[in-house]
């Protein structure tokens, strides 16, 4: 209870006043007194009860009647504080209801909406306050305490030690809401004039012990509004929690001015607590105060009298309010409000708190006695001239016995104005360089200020580096940005500034010791995660080093010219890593003065990983690991979502400079960097500058600074080559490097081949304006008579510059072609025909061509004019060539054949080659293929088309029982070549006649692989056992009389794996069946000058042809034959029957096996079908079959990919 809690407060009366109930009906309202006594400035408690039971729940309500409103009822409330250990502490504070209505009313909703209830106390200054009720604990996250509509500010008391006084927003006297604060000390000077005077409105009047405990706990820094948070039971360097907080477990209201009784408490005795608030009269104080219950509630009033037992007197100032002006003075009138008590009394006049320039000159001591109390006395203050240019104020304090302390503010007039002193006039630097000059202020300035640097005039390459500000977690860090040495950087850096484009963004990576970054991502208007809109990507600008606290751009692995709006601050020395790294990251920038201790306590701070569970909220999104690492002020609890107010957000600005002085460092020189950006000119540039303080109206430094320049003018060209045909005309665009001071003659000339002239213009003039635009320069090339080109040299010359020279090459149009005449003829076979040849234009030298056939197995022959020689006088006589058609071996339709005209050597110009069409009619009959006996087929009624046509063996699927084949037999055996492989055979047709061709199977019913006739045959013929096994047999023996030796069918028969690859004189497209034993290429073709050689195979992989070392069963290949030839091959193996996966483009390939359906679709698919082409021994023509040992190119369309399927 109060009374326990206040020793001062007045014992209670043992006689109870108040009427006696009438009849039953009347119940009196009883207090322990009717006169309470209470000394000015404390308090005093009356007690209060019923006589008698009311008939329901009453409430009795103090209203004053007549005398001083400073004496009046209070509120008292109670906060519970838990500042460790076992308990909570009280700490009760009485309300100054009478004078600051609004603010009482303001805590007490507070109190009884329950807002206070768990909040803690998060700021705490030793010796000055200690401050709660603004933020409290959800969910392991800080979170502000809902606040109502801000109270008028009602600055009437003074902030005393032990006051409750409410806070506010800086620069607004009528914002305070939700969160109060105790002083710790008499903050009188500072609070009471601060912001309006902050509102006291109310007093500790038990616990302020308790106060002070929490204002001696050690305080941590968590930022923000947490900068001096008092901490209990904590670990220095360790994480706060929960159990480290001072808490508010509970806000209440003890007593309140209206008292409720009900039937159960009417005889209770209930205190109500008044207040005598100080005065200046020096007169006791009273008022008369009726207590009564609600009409008709059947309670008798109860009148009391609250009297004041007042000590001292005021004191009367006149002028308190004024100003001093800077070394001047200013009168102040001082009187008593009443005479002193004693008879007489002495003040005391003296500054106590503010600016020291501000004194007391005269008047220190005044005496006041009960015949001069009502006298004005002088009091003169006086301003020294000082160094600052603040208004300064000071607090005045007046102080005497037997009168109240009075004190008020007087304020300096300050005259002064922040000039800019520079240490030089001018200043020189070069071009794409930088320079330094030092200044410094001539007066302290009251707060932070920012020089400003401004080109007023001259060069407008030529300013002070341009800074922008940081700022985080309410502090900020400037950098300072490097245009001369990366200006497609700083230029980008500032768009996205200017565009607000890092609105929301946060720092999403930190790597203590090495980088913190940020500008990729931003908290959206709704609080999501979202990257941060980029520009198009900035080239690389490597050149300064990635030292410790330097600004460089992030960019993609691999790709140096990908940095978009993403930036890093170095922590260390990273040079060794990020100067070569990626083409070396950018720097473009550096942290001014000591932001890095910001930027130090950021990398810090405990990291997240946001990406994890962004990405466990969305499936499908992936961060790619750009927020694995994010730095927070506080982790959310395990298992918890993290706040958005623990990221760590950022607003960054354009500042005028990075060059800030305060009142501490205003006489210490600071260094200004002035940079001349590379302008795109040749010529010295000059600029004014004006250093000055915004706002100030003293005249700037002036800074004359010149700057010479590193360019070197050019002559530009958009070629430095170019041809010049014959009759006809080239331009060439020419330009200058750089913008000339003035106008710029270009000068032209031409070198070399007199066949080459400018047309025109003679000379180019560039001013200013059009210096970068080309002017065309326009060549000619003069008509001649002869077929030899030249060359020339366009010479371009500009004074003071460097020339350029454009290489001219005269291209004459006359290309010595060939003329035949027939363009093509008909041979008929076994006869001849003729045509004539002659040059087109006169050559430059005698030119010979060789005139071969084109027809596969030579079966056109040149009879005449094999080789022609054309001279530089006999070039357009015609020269005769006789072709023979040979007869050939079997019969075939008519022949479209070629002949060759190839130059021998050499040289140009010349139109090439040409081929001679060549028809060959036909007079052949066909060959009738047919097959017998058991276990295969070949397609009866086949024709062959050629004389080296290959007849195709099909086995059945599931041959009879011992089924093989037995041999091939003609009409004509000679006809009949060799073996190709086990299932093939070429046939040989001669002229006029009529063959048939069969495929025998026989029986082989032992399964030994021998067909049982011809085993049976070399039974009979081994009457005498010699021969003991067909490999016995003779090499000449022909038992069955068929015209082949019976040991060589035996020993192929026997041996699937050995085929026979056919080459003819010249180049052969091939491929390969099974897999050679030894595929070496030097191996199977037998390269030792006499047959073959291989020239480079095809790699559609690598879009190009590659050194053939082995052969692959699948690819094609090139094969040149020094003649005709056949190679026997002995596979490894059986041939596969897969083929590689077709690349998009050309594709040089062969199959390895006959395919079943061998039509190009059904081999490579539709896409392909139509670009299949194999090399018909003369040229290219397309596939209509696929067959193996020969090679085809396939080509497959981009948007067609294909495979070969055999």
């Amino acid at each position: 209870m109060l009374t326990r809690a206040h020793p001062f407060i007045l014992a209670a009366l043992v006689g109870l006043l108040g009427l006696a109930a009438a009849s039953g009906q009347t119940v009196q309202i009883q207090t322990d007194t009717t006169a309470l006594s209470v000394q000015e400035g404390s308090f005093a408690t009356l007690r209060v009860r019923l006589s008698a039971a009311p008939a329901g729940t009453v409430t009795v309500t103090p209203a004053l009647l007549s005398g001083s409103t400073e004496l009046y009822p209070c509120t008292v409330v109670r906060f519970a504080l838990w500042k460790g250990g076992d308990y909570v502490d009280f700490t009760d504070v009485a309300l100054y209801d009478g004078q600051t209505p609004l603010s009482v009313a303001n805590l007490v909703k507070y109190i009884t909406d329950g807002d206070y209830n768990g909040t803690f106390v998060h700021r705490s200054m030793s010796g000055f306050i200690i401050q709660g009720g603004g933020y409290k604990l959800a969910n392991n996250a800080i979170e502000s305490v809902p606040a109502d509509a801000a109270v008028p500010n009602e600055p009437k008391r003074s902030n005393l030690r032990g006051t409750i006084a409410m806070a506010k927003l800086g620069g607004n006297p009528d914002s305070a809401t939700s969160e109060w604060f105790f002083n710790l000390a008499d903050n009188t000077a500072n609070l009471d004039f601060q912001n309006g005077g902050f509102t006291a409105f109310g007093e500790i009047i038990a616990g302020l012990d308790t106060v002070d405990a929490i204002a001696a706990l050690p305080t941590v820094n968590l930022g923000g509004a947490l900068t001096d948070l008092p901490v209990h039971d904590y670990t220095e360097g360790g994480g706060v929690n929960g159990d480290h907080l001072v808490w508010v477990d509970s806000a209440s209201v003890l007593l309140s001015p209206s008292l409720t009784f009900t039937p159960a408490n009417y005889s209770t005795w209930q205190e109500m607590v008044f207040h005598a608030a100080p005065d200046d009269d020096g007169a006791a104080d009273t008022a008369r105060f009726q207590l009564s219950g609600p009409s008709g509630a059947g309670l008798a009033a109860q009148t009391v009298t609250i009297n004041e037992g007042d000590r001292a007197v005021g004191i009367v100032v006149n002028g308190g309010a004024g100003v001093v002006p800077e070394a001047g003075t200013l009168a102040v009138q001082v009187k008593l409000a009443a005479p002193p008590p004693a008879g007489s009394t002495r003040l005391t006049v003296s500054r106590v708190a503010g600016d020291s320039d501000i004194g007391v000159q005269s008047g220190g001591t005044l005496d006041f006695t009960a015949a001069n109390w009502n006298v004005y006395q002088v009091v003169t203050l006086a301003a020294a001239d000082d160094i600052d240019v603040g208004d300064g104020e000071a607090i005045i304090r007046l102080a005497g016995s037997g009168v109240h302390t009075e004190q008020f503010r007087a304020t300096e007039a300050d005259d002064d104005e922040l000039a800019v002193i520079l240490d030089q006039a001018s200043l020189a630097l070069a071009e794409g360089g930088m320079a330094t000059v030092r200044a410094r202020l001539s007066h302290q300035p009251t707060a932070t200020v920012r020089l400003s640097v401004a080109n007023v005039g001259g060069d407008p390459s030529i300013a002070v580096l341009p800074a922008v500000q940081v700022a985080v977690g309410g502090t900020a860090f400037d950098i300072e940005l490097y245009p001369h040495a990366a200006p497609l950087t700083v230029a980008n850096f500032l768009r996205y500034i200017r565009d607000g484009a890092y609105e929301g963004a946060f720092f999403q990576r930190s790597v203590p010791g090495f980088v913190i970054q940020a500008g990729g991502f931003r908290l959206s208007a709704e609080y999501a995660v979202e990257d941060v809109l980029t520009y198009p990507a900035v080239p690389n600008e490597p050149g300064l080093s990635n030292t410790r606290g330097t600004l460089a751009m992030a960019k993609q692995e691999g790709d140096p010219n990908s940095a978009t709006s993403q930036w890093f601050v170095n922590l260390a020395d990273n040079s060794a890593n990020l100067d070569a790294q990626n083409g070396g990251f950018t720097v473009f920038g550096a942290v001014a003065r000591d932001g890095m201790g910001v930027a130090d306590a950021i990398a810090n701070l405990p990291i997240y990983d946001l990406e994890t569970f962004l990405e466990g909220l969305s499936e499908g999104v992936d961060y790619y690991g750009a927020l694995g690492t994010v730095p927070m002020f506080s982790l959310p609890a395990e298992g918890g979502s993290p706040q958005v107010s623990d990221l760590v957000t950022f607003a960054v600005s354009e500042v005028a400079s990075a060059i800030v002085f305060s009142s501490d460092n205003w006489d210490e020189f600071q260094e200004i960097r002035v940079a001349a950006v590379r302008d795109g000119d040749v010529c010295p540039g000059q600029a004014t500058l004006h250093a000055f303080v915004a706002g100030s109206q003293a005249a700037p430094a002036v800074l004359t600074a010149s700057c010479t320049d590193a360019d070197v003018q050019a002559v530009l060209c958009e070629t430095y080559a170019t041809t010049v045909v014959e009759g006809g005309t080239a331009a060439v665009g020419v330009a200058l490097a750089y913008r000339p001071c003035g106008p710029a003659e270009v000068r032209l000339s031409v070198t070399g081949d007199p066949g080459v002239t400018v047309a025109g213009p003679a000379a180019l003039t560039f001013t200013p304006d059009n210096w970068g635009t080309f002017q065309v320069v326009t060549l000619s090339g003069t008509e001649d008579d002869d077929v030899v080109g030249g060359a020339a040299v366009l010479g371009l010359a500009a004074d003071g510059a460097a020339g350029a020279s454009v290489h001219v090459t005269f291209a004459d149009d006359d290309v010595v072609a060939l003329r035949a005449e027939p363009a093509s003829i008909t041979v008929p076979e076994g006869g001849t025909a003729a045509f004539t040849v002659r040059l087109s234009h006169q050559p430059p030298q005698p030119m010979t061509f060789d005139v071969r056939t084109a027809a596969r197995f030579g079966r056109l022959e040149v009879t005449q004019g094999a080789q022609l020689t054309f001279g530089l006088t006999d070039w357009a006589t015609p020269q005769a060539v006789h072709v023979v058609a040979a007869e050939d071996d079997g019969n075939r339709a008519e022949e479209s054949l070629a002949l060759e005209i190839v130059r021998v050597g050499a040289g140009e110009p010349y139109a090439g080659d040409v081929q001679i069409p060549v028809s060959v009619p036909d007079d052949d009959v066909w060959l009738t293929v047919r097959h017998e006996g058991d276990g295969g087929t070949v397609p009866d009624g086949a024709r062959l088309l050629d004389t080296t046509d290959e007849l195709p063996l099909e086995l059945a699927a599931t041959p009879g029982a011992g089924s093989v084949l037995r041999r091939w037999t003609c009409t004509d055996p000679a006809a009949l070549a060799s073996l190709r492989t086990p299932q093939t055979r070429i046939v040989s047709a001669p002229a006029g006649g009529e063959l048939t061709v069969t495929a025998v199977f026989s029986l082989d019913g032992d399964g030994d692989g021998l067909a049982d006739d011809w085993e049976q045959a070399i039974a009979d013929a081994d009457a005498d056992d010699a021969i003991l096994s067909p490999a016995d047999v003779a090499p000449e023996a022909d038992f069955d009389h068929d015209g082949y030796p019976n040991r060589e069918e035996y020993e192929r028969d026997m041996d699937p794996t050995r085929y026979v690859l056919p080459l003819r004189q010249g180049w052969n497209l091939i491929g390969l069946a099974g897999p050679p034993v030894d595929n070496r290429v030097t191996a199977v073709l037998g390269m030792d000058g006499r047959a073959a050689v291989a020239l480079p195979a095809w790699r559609a992989e690598d879009d190009a042809y590659a050194v053939a070392v082995e052969f692959e069963a699948t690819r094609g290949y090139w094969v040149y034959a020094t003649a005709d030839e056949e190679i026997t091959i002995t596979a490894a193996g059986p041939a596969s029957a897969d083929l590689p996966a077709l690349g998009v483009g050309w594709n040089l390939v062969s199959v390895p096996c006959l395919p079943e359906d061998n039509s190009p679709a059904a081999v490579f698919g539709g896409a392909a079908a139509g670009s299949v082409w194999t090399w018909a021994g003369q040229g290219y023509v397309r596939a209509t079959g696929i067959v193996p040992l020969r090679g085809y190119w396939v080509h497959v369309p981009p948007w067609v990919p294909s495979r070969a399927n055999p």
